[in-house]
């Protein structure tokens, strides 16, 4: 019996699997979305932000909020928001100067 030396595919399923975890404890621990004066914002990794003021247009469209501006576009799921924190975000969403859709 020989020991084989690891493979850099052994490592990449270490990476991956230490990253699934960071990002289990990251979504337990953080809301998914913050709300203030002046931003809108996804707390994930990779997350968007979005000026409350820039906001053109809002779109519900099945269960997903659509938020677009001149430049970007936000996509909020609002599957994974707890109902009272959704009832405060379409509260908010209200209070726009936008156009709904």
């Amino acid at each position: 019996m020989t020991k084989e030396t690891p493979h850099w595919i052994d490592y990449g399923w270490l990476i991956i699997s230490l990253a699934h975890l960071w990002l289990y404890f990251q979504n337990k621990n953080y809301h998914y979305l913050s709300i203030d004066h002046e931003f809108i914002r996804e707390n994930l990794l990779f997350g968007k932000k979005i000026s409350v003021k820039d906001i053109e247009w809002v779109r519900k469209f099945a269960g997903y909020y659509i938020l677009k501006t001149d430049q970007k576009k936000m996509t909020i799921n609002t599957h994974i928001i707890d109902s009272k924190s959704l009832t405060v975000l379409e509260i908010e969403l209200q209070k726009l100067n936008a156009l709904w859709l």
